[in-house]
């Protein structure tokens, strides 16, 4: 009786066993199945899947009527295969959608956008958009819109492009002088603005469109002259005006933008040697009192794709202490409420690790000396100090220097030091007689 016990017992164990195992094999079958289609972008594939999946599909709806009653030459969705742009740079995390696609995949810099593709960016993360060299588009971070492409006009023979803003900040240029130039049409949840720079002027359009959720949306133009559009209402903005549109009421006035901040340090072009660890870097910038923020920008390159730091900041300084060897740009503007004035021109400053002391070549007069005085000559890395015996002196841009050596009655120990800026020396000492 105890056996048959032992026996039912184990085959239940086993049975038990065996069950899991299969449950686990068509559970991982599954994940599989899953995976194989749904490759990647499951947190930003949650998210789409709520109210902003919903805010897209209408705002490009009905923005894709209102253009078809305007009597526009708008694309259906999905129609031609013809790529409207190209992401050029990103930072940190991009997602792209395809249209007909479901899941969420990297944006990898150089890949090709077409009609009704999307765009998302996240924390900290930006992409540069390029319709061609003249025309492009920053995304800043927690930004989200959709591509889409318009033909050519026959008539006006500009390049026609469309987008949608769903959430976040939008800059863009779009270039002057050209015979065949992009007309840019970007709409908001809540307003349309046109933009189209004349043939007439050779300085690009420039614009900063923010979109937020709760507070509606900004748009600003720092040079050209743009359409807005909201509620059947239309206002012109010209160089450095804004308006704002809030909740379902038609923009506002026209008003000035605020003014571009003044940089104050480092200085274009600046160069900071250091030895072993890199300087505390204090970028600094002239305050306003018409200012209630400041966004300060720092980055690897010129056109700000590799960004170090995307600060808004209360005070008119900043400093950092861990940058590495390599050049840096920086950029600063000015925030009052919800607008932003245009960017300052783009500075560059240069860190330099150097570890190797300063050539030093000493001109030591013949012996003895009889008199009480002798010149000291030499040469040494432009920018270095020079030290002779205690005393410091000045080189000339060449790192040529000239001294004249007090001589004393007897032994002269004359030691002569160069210290280059990252605190690296060199040394040269002589014993000099005065016999006199």
């Amino acid at each position: 009786m105890k056996k048959w016990s032992e026996n039912k017992f184990s085959r239940q164990l086993l049975e038990g066993i065996i069950s899991i195992s299969l449950v686990l094999i068509f559970f991982f079958i599954i994940m599989s199945v899953l995976n194989f289609f749904f490759p990647s972008g499951g947190q930003v594939l949650l998210f789409m899947q709520n109210e902003k999946l919903e805010q897209v599909n209408a705002t490009v709806k009905r923005e894709y009527d209102l253009s078809l009653s305007r009597g526009g030459q708008n694309e259906p969705v999905g129609a031609g295969k013809e790529w409207a742009a190209r992401v050029v740079a990103t930072n940190n995390t991009v997602k792209s959608k395809r249209s007909v696609d479901i899941a969420w995949k990297k944006a990898d810099p150089g890949m090709r956008l077409y009609n009704q593709d999307a765009v998302q960016t996240l924390d900290r993360s930006t992409a540069l958009i390029r319709f061609d060299d003249q025309n492009e588009i920053d995304i800043g971070e927690n930004s989200l819109i959709v591509i889409r492409r318009m033909e050519q006009d026959l008539i006006f023979k500009e390049k026609r492009s469309y987008m949608v803003v769903v959430d976040g900040e939008l800059r863009g240029r779009i270039g002057g002088a050209q015979d065949d130039g992009v007309y840019l049409e970007v709409t908001t949840p809540n307003s349309v603005t046109r933009l189209q720079n004349s043939t007439k002027s050779e300085a690009p359009l420039e614009f900063l469109i923010n979109v937020e959720a709760e507070s509606g949306s900004t748009i600003t133009l720092f040079s050209g002259e743009a359409e807005v559009e909201a509620q059947g209402e239309i206002v012109i903005l010209e160089q450095n005006q804004m308006t704002r549109i809030t909740g379902t009421n038609a923009p506002s006035a026209p008003v000035s933008s605020p003014k571009m901040v003044q940089q104050l340090y480092p200085a274009d072009g600046q160069v900071f040697c250091y030895r072993d660890l890199p300087p505390r870097l204090q970028m600094r910038w002239q305050t306003s009192i018409d200012l209630t923020q400041y966004h300060l920008q720092l980055a690897r390159d010129r056109q700000f794709s590799n960004l170090i730091l995307d600060e808004r900041l209360n005070e008119s300084t900043f400093a950092h202490g861990n940058l590495s060897a390599g050049d840096y740009f920086w950029r600063i503007s000015g925030l009052k409420n919800e607008s932003e004035g245009r960017f300052s021109p783009i500075r560059r400053f240069r860190l330099i690790q150097d570890q190797d002391p300063p050539f030093l070549e000493v001109d030591f007069p013949v012996q003895p000396i009889t008199t009480t005085s002798t010149e000291l000559t030499g040469k040494s890395e432009p920018g270095s100090q020079i030290f002779i015996s205690g005393v410091k002196i000045t080189c000339d841009d060449n790192g040529l220097f000239n001294y004249t050596l007090p001589i004393s009655r007897g032994t002269n120990v004359v030691i002569v030091e160069a210290v280059d800026q990252a605190g690296n020396a060199s040394f040269s000492s002589k014993i000099i007689n005065g016999v006199y």
